[in-house]
């Protein structure tokens, strides 16, 4: 039996201020020129009514060896409604990490009360592997059996492929709890 000890973090609404901020002074640098009052970023879509909104994604700091996963809920008009960062065991690949956000995403929303679910991260082999219901024989096999009995269990239909632009508040969670 393997036992993974890990840290979980739950973001408070003032966090992500911050990831928005910086945000906005990043788009001031790359674009030259100044947003006043709104920042406009792409949330991806916007997820049907009654639905809540799960983004995911993994960050890997090869460097240093460490893996870790982010998650933001939303409701179906963009307020931020819960968040999860934590890193993930060593030595795994970047799929598994992906993975592994999608499932522990899942698994923190659901018991959070955030439900039904709207899903979207930016692994397109995620996505296929979960979305395709054959049997993975791949090393991370487990893990995709693991999030499509979570589906059953919830009746999730499928997670959604999104360009990173639109995935990135979540990427930005994953990366605070790679430094955290």
């Amino acid at each position: 039996m393997i036992i993974f000890m890990v840290k979980v973090y739950i973001i408070p609404p003032i966090f992500l201020r911050g990831v928005l901020s910086s945000l906005k002074n990043f788009i001031n640098l790359k674009t030259n020129h100044v947003v006043v009052g709104l920042i406009r970023i792409r949330f991806g879509v916007v997820p049907p009514e009654g639905f809540y909104k799960l983004n995911v994604n993994g960050a890997t700091d090869n460097a240093i060896g460490l893996h870790s996963i982010g998650a933001i809920v939303r409701n179906e008009y963009g307020v931020f409604m819960g968040s999860l960062a934590m890193q993930s065991p060593h030595g795994v690949s970047i799929l598994a990490t992906e993975l592994q956000a999608i499932y522990r995403g899942v698994l923190f929303a659901t018991v959070a009360g955030f439900f039904p679910l709207f899903i979207e991260t930016d692994s397109s082999e995620a996505v296929m592997m979960i979305n395709s219901w054959e049997t993975i024989w791949a090393t991370v096999g487990n893990i995709v059996d693991d999030v499509r009995d979570l589906f059953v269990q919830f009746s999730l239909k499928e997670v959604q492929f999104r360009l990173r632009e639109c995935n990135k508040v979540a990427h930005a969670i994953a990366y605070f709890a790679l430094h955290e």
